[in-house]
């Protein structure tokens, strides 16, 4: 047997095959239908596509064997592509190259073989279109002629894939170096260096001049040891050595270090950069700075500690009148105790009782001030009266302290603006209150002027001043600003304060020397409004003087058992007729069947709410025709929470729990008013 010599250019022709790739590939059925055509064309039981690799023939189809691929040393198309011509053996039997070849004295038993070589336009033939017989065959140039042009229409077949494949390939490449160059551009805070294995810098990013400060020339064939501290020199060597022993990329969290001599927090890798053979031949390191990372990180540390901080004063102002109130009611359950013991002991309930209602509501308040839950109900009023009226109320407290409380009004400031009357008050009397208690001597001065919409209110005292450290978190929940004195508070007032300003358009400022006292600014865009086109009938109303009428009739709908006998209790001591119910169904039965002078409906009841019922109420009403009853809406929830759905439920009055004796006996009052007119 004679084996195929091996053509001088078979590096260019396996080239040529391994361009087109096509080996070891799926069947085509456009190739199984050119062999199929070939056996019926010729009438033989075996056709075949080959294409001959370095040491194999591949049957990209074949009809007539089993095998997808035999030797190439045995193959009979390797001759074929060795002279790069046409092949005909009629017997091989009597030709001495073949008679003794194994595909010949064996399966499948080869006595006829023809193939015409695959040429592609480069003139490299790499395979070849055959036909083969297990008989002796005449065969003839003009026989040879369908195979031929079979074969020809084959390799453009080829050609035109290879063609596509190529402008796809050229298209793919084209797109991810474009996307490469806008990453190279974009990305100005990442670096790409690439080193040798001695640590000298071959190539730069433009990513890189942008985060080092250097140009591409100051770091072409320097050291990469450049970007790195002076302590830290070593770590390049020491990440080449690693990657030396070990292909897995190198990743680091370190100071990195600017052309300036500045530092900043680094993340990067270094990455291996492999031949052929798997020896490292240079590395390259892709650099970001975490900065900002960093920055989020401790911001989100001190938001953690802050919210620490905060629920430990929360917990300690929530925990000290609650002991009170536990402590003081255990000792009222005693019986002998003497009457004065039992007022003392009840007056230190009431009063942890009220600060501990002070707490909740700042609590609430600031809540829903800082996340924009809140909006400002405007109304005419006053502007002048309003501080008057807050001075007169702080002077007493002013008085025992000795201190002198002066107000100073500008000519300037409008009479009537449209406001928020509560949050006005608010604000200002928080000021007020801390001036006051931080200063033992000398004076408070408001004074309050305007320019344009914007009104502006300052509280001046003569305190000890804030020493500059604590300023810039002097307005931060539960910070006293390390008040040691007797009076009581939170913490809470300044920041409620400048969430009010905000509010309303301003802001609230500080401005404090130690050692002489500290003034706070207040803000605020308001409209201002004309004393002669503001009606009377906006101004703020009165509410109704003198005690409660006796035998009203009051319905209450409250569906807690405890909050239920506690309102009977207080309103049968007002001389009022009670009638309690435990949810709204109930409440809108009872109300048909009967005749009161005032509802008070819990807001949250089972069946229907209070909103519910006093809309059910209403529509009622104007079926029937029916006088209007007087509803109060009886709530938890903070009156600027529930105010605008009251109003369009149908309720007249708002009375939030805890209910104090004091505000049932104004309730009532109003309720048995001629002209009942509830406070806004």
């Amino acid at each position: 047997m004679k084996s195929a010599p091996i053509p001088d250019n078979e590096h260019i022709r396996l080239a040529a095959l391994y361009s087109y790739r096509i080996l070891d590939t799926e069947a085509e059925a456009a190739f199984d239908r050119c062999v199929r055509t070939l056996c019926q064309i010729y009438q033989v039981p075996i056709a075949t596509v080959t294409f001959v690799d370095r040491d194999r023939q591949w049957f990209k189809s074949a009809q007539g064997l089993e095998d997808c691929e035999t030797p190439r040393s045995t193959s009979f198309c390797g001759h074929v592509v060795a002279d790069g011509n046409p092949l005909v053996v009629e017997d091989t039997h009597q030709d001495p190259r073949f008679h003794d070849n194994p595909l010949v004295t064996s399966p499948p038993h080869i006595r006829f073989y023809a193939g015409v070589p695959l040429i592609t336009p480069a003139g490299q033939p790499i395979g070849v279109l055959c036909i083969q017989d297990r008989q002796p065959r005449r065969f003839s140039d003009e026989d040879l002629i369908p195979l031929q042009d079979l074969a020809v229409l084959l390799i453009s077949e080829l050609e035109l894939r290879h063609r596509e494949n190529v402008q796809r390939l050229r298209r793919q490449l084209e797109h991810r170096q474009r996307e490469l160059e806008a990453i190279f551009q974009a990305a100005t805070s990442v670096s790409l260096i690439k080193t040798d294995l001695e640590g000298i810098i071959q190539e730069t990013s433009t990513g890189t001049e942008a985060l080092f400060g250097y140009a591409r020339h100051e770091l072409i064939g320097r050291p990469v040891a450049l970007v790195h501290r002076p302590e830290d020199h070593t770590q390049p060597g020491t990440i080449i050595e690693r990657l030396r022993n070990d292909r897995t990329p190198v990743r680091r969290e370190m100071p990195l270090m600017r052309s300036d001599g500045s530092t900043f927090p680094a993340l990067f890798s270094v990455h291996p950069i492999t031949d052929a053979h798997d020896e490292l031949i240079a590395t390259l390191s892709v650099t970001f700075d975490i900065s900002d990372q960093k920055r989020v990180e401790q911001e989100l540390e001190q938001a953690v500690r802050a919210k620490s901080d905060f629920l430990n004063a929360v917990s300690h102002d929530l925990r000290t009148p609650l002991n009170a109130l536990m402590g003081f009611s255990q000792l009222l359950a005693e019986t002998d105790l003497t009457p004065e013991e039992r007022q003392r002991y009840a007056e230190h309930c009431r009063r942890g009782g009220e600060r501990l209602h002070g707490l909740i509501d700042s609590l609430l308040e600031l809540s829903r001030l800082q996340s924009g839950g809140m909006r400002a109900h405007t109304e005419p009023l006053a502007l002048p009266a309003l501080i008057e009226e807050q001075c007169a109320l702080f002077r007493p407290a002013a008085e025992r302290k000795g201190i002198e409380l002066a107000c100073q009004i500008s000519a300037d400031l409008p009479r009537w603006i449209q406001g928020d009357r509560t949050r006005l008050e608010q604000a200002l009397s928080n000021l007020i209150d801390n001036a006051i208690k931080y200063t033992e001597a000398g004076h408070v001065r408001i004074t309050a002027s305007a320019e344009g919409e914007q009104i502006t209110l300052a509280v001046e005292d003569t305190g000890p001043g804030i020493p500059a450290e604590n300023r810039d978190r002097i307005f931060a929940a539960f910070d006293r600003g390390n008040y040691q004195g007797e009076q009581q508070g939170h913490g809470l007032g300044l920041a409620i304060a400048r969430e009010i300003a905000q509010l309303m358009g301003g802001n609230l400022h500080l401005d404090s020397e130690q050692g002489r006292g500290t003034t706070f600014t207040l803000t605020a865009r308001l409209q201002t409004l004309c004393e002669e086109t503001t009606p009377h009938a906006q101004r703020p109303c009165q509410p109704a003087k003198g005690p409660p009428q006796p035998g009203l009739r009051i319905l209450v709908a409250e569906d807690d058992p405890t909050n239920a006998i506690l309102a009977r209790t207080l309103l049968e001591r007002l001389d009022a007729q009670v009638t309690v119910v435990e949810d709204g169904v109930t409440a809108l039965h009872t109300w048909r069947d009967g005749t009161f002078d005032l509802l008070l409906l819990d807001l949250q009841m089972p069946g229907l709410d209070g909103l519910q019922l006093a809309r059910a109420i209403r529509h009622e009403e104007n079926q029937e025709h029916r006088a209007p009853a007087r509803i109060a809406l009886f709530t938890a929830h903070a009156r600027s929470e529930v105010e605008q759905r009251g109003f369009e439920a149908g309720c007249d009055e708002f009375l939030t729990k805890p209910a104090r004796k004091g505000d049932l006996e104004a309730l009532l009052a109003r309720a048995g008013s001629p002209d009942p007119q509830p406070p806004r």
